[in-house]
């Protein structure tokens, strides 16, 4: 019955505590969340029974969002501050926290400060303390016998401590930029915001925030290439960042991008792909504003809050914005040919043209009389989201594009071999989830063409592509959101409209 009811697919946890220890000029934001603005308690009210409204108003869920600091499923201890217990967990199980820096007594004196201590330790005088988090986690878990294959339950104890590198640059600390995590901690600060605020407060904040930072980035690119050229002047060698391009970041250079792609730091490595990702964030079910065909219901938004808040940040990436890879068919393929896609069907028939047309396309193996199969190879498209891993044959892609060929190119979905690379992809795709997404292996083009479902692995497809995705408020896709903030940020910049 345990079993049953229980997801015993990997390690499991029980009575977990988590403390968590930080150097003196750190510390975890502790303020409770505030509850919804009169303006959005208004609001509600308006829309709710008025009765039932006034009974449950004193009881609002952003003011449980949080425990203790922490966001996911723990609860603060009442008597010990930064420790945390938490009922089970595995290794999908995800919190987050906000992170304070301390004033320091140098800091109120005026003098300089920074979030790395100095202490004194007898028998060594005075060592530079670095700031770092250190985390104890003790659990209960289920271990088997070797010998006699009983299993038992065990206590157990980590610890584990790392160190935060600091940055004395803007440019340094975009060069760290995570955004997979990065993703996690937005989304929950935008939950947060549309529990206070509602859904479309969110979207603002969302818009606000982008905008922000990618001000922040070119401001941030000047500064470099200022400090570059005054060590310049001064015949002093650059040194800058092998990943510094100015020509792919400023405005007033002669790149290979275009000016809306420099505005949306699609010159930075790291950076580059914050547009997509707040778009995508607020085009998830959690906080997508209801209009068009979406009108979800409340529990279906809840949800999605709760699944979504609860994924890690690899998992969590991939459910607003899946990956999506170019493989072969046949047994010769030992890795994708394109690891990364737009998520646009533009994007996508191109990649595939580029590759079938291509005079050394990748597309031909050598030795081609010993391949096995009958026929070319044909690409095949790897779709991995925590909704569906699924293998499409998209050749029919390339012949939309090429009528005249069009017979030549569908011969060639006879006898079509996933090799052993591509499903160990697969594999791994569906390991790396708490629950496993159901597995499509869409290969035959002719049973999608004369069955009456013949839509629906299409469908899942342009499921896939969230750039072609519009929004409810105003019908946007991605490109027509991005020149939106790219006009606002050059607006913002040069004063003039662009």
């Amino acid at each position: 019955e345990i079993l049953v009811r229980c997801p015993w697919t990997r390690s499991m946890a029980f009575g977990t505590l988590l403390k968590v220890r930080l150097t003196p000029s750190l510390g975890i934001d502790t303020t409770p969340n505030e509850v919804m603005s009169q303006a959005y308690e208004e609001l509600v009210a308006e829309e709710s029974d008025s009765k039932k409204y006034t009974k449950y108003r004193s009881v609002q869920p952003v003011q449980f969002f949080k425990s203790g600091g922490m966001t996911g499923p723990v609860t603060a201890s009442m008597d010990t501050q930064y420790l945390w217990h938490s009922g089970t967990c595995d290794e999908s199980t995800t919190v987050t926290f906000d992170m304070d820096i301390i004033q320091s007594s140098a800091a109120t004196l005026g003098k300089s400060t920074s979030v790395t201590n100095i202490i004194n330790i007898d028998g060594q005088g005075e060592i530079e303390l670095k700031p770092c988090i250190q985390t104890c986690f003790a659990y209960t878990t289920c271990v088997q016998d070797k010998s006699t294959g009983i299993w038992s339950t065990v206590r157990r104890m980590r610890v584990l401590t790392t160190t935060m590198p600091t940055a004395s640059t803007a440019e340094a600390l975009f060069a760290s930029l995570d955004a997979e995590a990065l993703a996690v901690v937005l989304f929950h600060k935008l939950v947060c915001t549309s529990l206070q605020e509602g859904l479309q407060e969110a979207q603002t904040l969302g818009k606000r925030w982008l905008l922000s930072t990618l001000l922040c980035v070119y401001r941030s690119a000047e500064m470099e290439q200022a400090r570059i050229e005054g060590r310049a002047s001064r015949g002093m060698a650059a040194s800058s960042s092998r990943e510094f391009y100015p020509n792919e970041r400023l405005l007033d250079r002669e790149g290979q991008l275009t000016k809306r792609d420099v505005l949306l730091a699609q010159g930075h490595s790291r950076v580059g792909s914050l547009p997509l990702l707040v778009f995508c964030l607020l085009q998830c079910d959690a906080l997508r504003l209801s209009g068009g065909t979406f009108h979800p219901s409340m529990d279906a938004r809840c949800a999605a809050m709760a699944n979504t808040g609860a994924m890690n940040p690899g998992t969590l990436a991939r459910c607003v914005a899946p990956r999506l890879e170019l493989w072969l068919s046949g047994k010769r393929c030992k890795a994708p040919i394109v690891d990364s896609i737009n998520m646009s069907m533009e994007s996508l028939k191109l990649t595939i043209a580029e590759h079938m047309q291509s005079s050394s396309s990748s597309l031909s193996y050598p030795n081609q009389a010993e391949e096995e199969e009958s026929g070319m190879p044909v690409p095949l498209l790897l779709v991995d989201s925590p909704q569906q891993i699924m293998v499409y044959n998209c050749l029919h892609l390339y012949s939309d594009m090429n009528d005249d060929d069009d017979n030549d190119y569908r011969e060639r979905h006879m006898d079509i071999t996933v090799g052993s690379a591509l499903r160990k992809a697969v594999d791994a795709a569906a390991r790396s989830y708490h629950v496993t997404p159901p597995i499509f292996y869409i290969l035959d083009l002719n049973e999608t063409e004369t069955n009456d479902a013949s839509l629906q692995p299409f469908l899942r497809v342009q499921d896939a592509l969230v750039e072609d995705s519009l929004t409810s408020d105003d019908f946007q896709n991605f490109e027509q959101w991005g020149t939106d903030i790219a006009e606002l940020l050059f607006e913002e910049l040069t004063g003039e409209e662009d």
